[in-house]
């Protein structure tokens, strides 16, 4: 009776076992949350001051926390207030659930928890059901993701939108329509709102849309270009000047921003470095959980039947 049942809602076992594995990395995480110290004095707090600022003050608070920013050399070594997308929904996540330092920890737990959730959707509508419960086994598990869920800080939220736009990327380029397009250009220029780095996927999509084209013959279209470069980039500029109200703020915190990292000694003994110094990072922090990711990708680049599929 119960087996027929859960057939019946379509609730198999690799079904059972992700919400197994999201319970435990959650309910662990939640053991620790007591035991948490938050420094107010770094950007932990940084980020609690900008949150409570605008969830107060509404979205005039932005353009005297980008005057704040300019006006003191030191704050260059501090977050930047470019981030305006995280902000927004920061403040509003502590609007509803009260202007606390934990609270903005909670957003993080969230994140990371529909985070999970998606991670598993897509994976198992590309990868075989094995290789879905596994991939999300890494990701719940991960030193990093587990660590960054339970701080006041960007990563989780960041790591969600982040992923969000290449899944999304990934299914509209596979298949167009102007739902999928219109979906993606706005998650992805509202990625770039919640953290100005993520501006540099745009190369590694205009990349593979050119390496599918050599690979399998699929056409390229001028709207697969613009809604990965010159589109959600006005977008969210144009979310910048709503926001701000005045460009020379914006263009003065930008180039400020692009060179802080060069009187930043954390940037410059931690931040810099080869491009391979962060897969050095990654074995350093997490040994297993790298191997087993490049293991992976070249499985997957090899396996002719997955890549027939995906293709």
């Amino acid at each position: 009776m119960e087996r027929k049942y859960f057939e019946k809602m379509n609730f198999g076992k690799h079904n059972l076992l992700f919400l197994l594995i999201f319970s435990i990395a959650v309910i662990l995480l939640s053991f620790t949350y007591k035991n948490i110290v938050f420094n107010l004095a770094a950007d932990e707090g940084l980020y609690l001051k900008y949150s409570t600022e605008v969830g107060q003050n509404g979205i005039s608070a932005f353009k005297g926390m980008f005057k704040d920013y300019l006006s003191n050399p030191q704050n260059r070594i501090t977050q930047n207030p470019l981030r305006v997308g995280y902000i927004i929904l920061s403040s509003l996540w502590l609007r509803f659930f009260g202007y606390s330092i934990s609270n903005l920890a909670y957003l993080s737990l969230f994140s990371y928890c529909i985070f999970l959730l998606l991670g598993f959707c897509f994976a198992r509508k590309y990868l075989q059901p094995e290789l879905a419960v596994i991939f999300i086994l890494l990701l719940a598990f991960s030193p990093i993701n587990m660590a960054m869920a339970r701080r006041a800080l960007i990563d989780s939220t960041f790591n969600l939108f982040i992923f969000s736009s290449i899944w999304l990327f990934f299914e509209n380029i596979k298949k167009r329509n102007t739902l999928k397009t219109s979906i993606f250009i706005a998650l992805y220029s509202f990625t770039i709102l919640i953290k100005e780095g993520a501006a540099i996927l745009s190369v590694f999509f205009v990349l593979y849309i050119f390496i599918r084209k050599l690979t399998t013959k699929a056409d390229i279209r001028l709207t697969d270009i613009l809604s990965v470069t010159i589109v959600p980039f006005m977008i969210a500029g144009f979310g910048y000047v709503i926001l701000i109200g005045d460009l020379s703020l914006f263009f003065s915190v930008a180039k400020s921003v692009v060179t802080s990292p060069g009187v930043n000694a954390y940037a410059v003994y931690f931040c810099s470095g080869p491009w391979f110094r962060y897969l050095i990072d990654f074995i350093v922090l997490s040994p297993w959980v790298f191997i087993l990711a490049v293991g992976f990708i070249f499985y997957y680049i090899t396996g002719n039947e997955i890549r027939e599929e995906i293709n």
